[in-house]
């Protein structure tokens, strides 16, 4: 494959992973109350901290692309409205409405593309595209790398934080929009993730 269409294959990933980060509320109709068929919860423990304790669920996608990732499902609600293709996952906060957690599985169109190649044309436009990004790091021993900012229209209001795995045929992003308040909480959730592998054993 040469070089043009591995950058080319390489955008069209990201263009969705950014568009499923902002997007807007989708028309179509879904079940509202329930569970996903094949998704399960369990609970995990948490670690101490100096803030409040975070009461994270293990949630498990086995929809197309597996994967299990802690959400503090006590706090979220699934919306079915958004969550309109198989792997992904889209909840609200149950009383701050803005603040939003977004999971999705890919499959990769090269499995030959490197995590450095991914996390370089992730972050390229950043800035273009009103995202503020104000630290990023590839962690190799999790096959990860994550970022942390602010949109710039919004830079007294929100905070973002985005998860990236590759594994030798897939991508898993998780993305969340939160208070400023909150960002203290969502730095240990962030270290709490980027301790996991997305794996489901």
């Amino acid at each position: 494959m040469s070089n043009s269409t591995k950058s080319f294959a390489i955008n069209c990933c990201f263009i969705v992973i950014t568009l499923m980060t902002f997007s807007c509320d989708n028309s179509k109709t879904k079940q509202e109350t329930g569970k996903m068929p094949g998704v399960t919860e369990v609970s995990v423990p948490t670690t101490k901290s100096d803030v409040p304790v975070d009461s994270s669920l293990m949630f498990t996608n086995i929809e197309q692309v597996e994967y299990c990732l802690p959400l503090p499902l006590n706090e979220y609600t699934e919306d079915f409205y958004k969550s309109d293709v198989k792997a992904k996952h889209v909840f609200k906060h149950n009383t701050k409405k803005d603040n939003e957690i977004k999971l999705q599985g890919m499959f990769r169109d090269d499995p030959s593309v490197s995590i450095e190649d991914y996390f370089m044309k992730r972050f390229e436009s950043s800035e273009e595209q009103g995202e503020i990004v104000e630290k990023k790091e590839i962690l190799k021993a999790k096959n990860c790398f994550y970022a942390q900012g602010y949109m710039s229209n919004l830079i007294d209001k929100y905070r973002f934080i985005e998860v990236v795995w590759l594994r030798k045929d897939e991508v898993i992003v998780y993305s969340a929009s939160f208070d400023v308040a909150d960002t203290t909480l969502w730095n240990e959730r962030l270290k709490h993730l980027t301790n996991s592998t997305s794996n489901c054993n």
